[in-house]
C-alpha cells in the first residue's frame, strides 16, 4: 500500500475517533487494547502504520461503518450508501434520512408513495437551469459590486431578462421553491385520488349508490383539473444576460 493512501486511511481514523468525541486513550479502550497503545494510535493517524484486521474489524464496529470505509475503498460509511451516491448522485446523509424515514413509515405507505411521486413530478431540469442562472448571477455580481448596484431589471429586445445578481438570485431562487411545491402539490393530488379510488372499491359491495356518487365526483374533478393544467402551462422564461 502507498503511503499517500495509508496516510488517507489515517485521517479517516482520527475523524471517526474525533467523530465520536474519544481521545486516544479512549479509543485504545474501546478496543480491549492497552493503555499505552496510544503512540500506536497516533501512528495509525499519522499514516505511518495500519491496524491489524481484528482491529479494524474492531473499529468497524464501534464506528458503525464497513471496514472497506476505513480503508478509503468508497466515502460513504456503507457499500449501499457507496452505491445509491453512486448511481443517482445521493449523498450519503440524504440516503441515510431516506432509510430513516422509511423505517419509520414502512408501515404508513401514503409517506413513501408521497414523496416517490415529488421525485417523479418534479422539473430536474427547470431545478438544475435555476440554480445555475441564480449561482452565475450572484458569483457574476460580486465580482463588479458597483455596476451590479447601478443596474436596473429590464427586457431586453430580444426577450431576456437583464438583472442585477442579487435580484436575479433571488427571482430564481423563488422559481425553484415554488417547483418543489408545485410537484408536492400534485403528488399530494394524486395520493388523494388513489385514496378516494380505494374507498370507493371499498364502498361497491355495501353501499353501491355512494360508491358510484363518489366516483362520478372524482371523474369531475380529474376532468376539471386536466382543464386547469392545460390552460395554466408554465412557460420558461429565456436566460437572463
Amino acid at each position: 500500500m502507498n503511503l499517500q493512501r495509508q496516510e488517507k486511511i489515517g485521517k479517516r481514523i482520527k475523524f471517526e475517533r474525533e467523530n465520536l468525541k474519544l481521545t486516544q486513550a479512549n479509543l485504545a479502550e474501546q478496543l480491549n487494547l492497552s493503555a499505552d497503545s496510544t503512540s500506536l494510535i497516533r501512528k495509525w493517524e499519522k499514516g505511518k502504520a495500519l491496524p491489524s484486521v481484528d482491529i479494524f474489524f474492531r473499529m468497524s464496529q464501534l464506528f458503525s461503518c464497513d471496514i472497506a470505509y476505513l480503508l478509503c475503498e468508497y466515502d460513504a460509511r456503507t457499500k449501499e450508501a457507496a452505491d445509491i451516491w453512486k448511481s443517482v448522485g445521493i449523498n450519503e446523509d440524504a440516503v441515510a434520512k431516506l432509510k430513516q424515514s422509511n423505517d419509520i413509515y414502512k408501515n404508513r405507505l401514503m409517506f413513501n408513495v408521497l414523496l416517490s411521486e415529488i421525485i417523479v413530478n418534479l422539473d430536474l431540469n427547470a431545478v438544475q437551469e435555476n440554480v445555475s442562472f441564480s449561482l452565475e448571477s450572484f458569483i457574476g455580481a460580486g465580482s463588479n459590486v458597483e455596476s451590479s448596484i447601478k443596474r436596473k431589471t429590464r427586457v431586453e429586445a430580444d426577450g431576456t431578462l437583464n438583472m442585477p445578481g442579487l435580484e436575479a438570485y433571488l427571482y430564481f431562487r423563488e422559481r425553484i421553491v415554488s417547483q418543489f411545491a408545485f410537484a408536492t402539490e400534485k403528488a399530494f393530488d394524486k395520493l388523494q385520488m388513489n385514496m378516494i379510488y380505494e374507498i370507493c372499491n371499498g364502498m361497491k359491495s355495501e353501499r353501491p349508490d355512494q360508491a358510484s356518487n363518489l366516483l362520478l365526483y372524482l371523474k369531475l374533478i380529474l376532468e376539471n383539473q386536466k382543464v386547469f393544467n392545460h390552460g395554466t402551462s408554465r412557460t420558461r422564461r429565456k436566460r437572463h444576460n
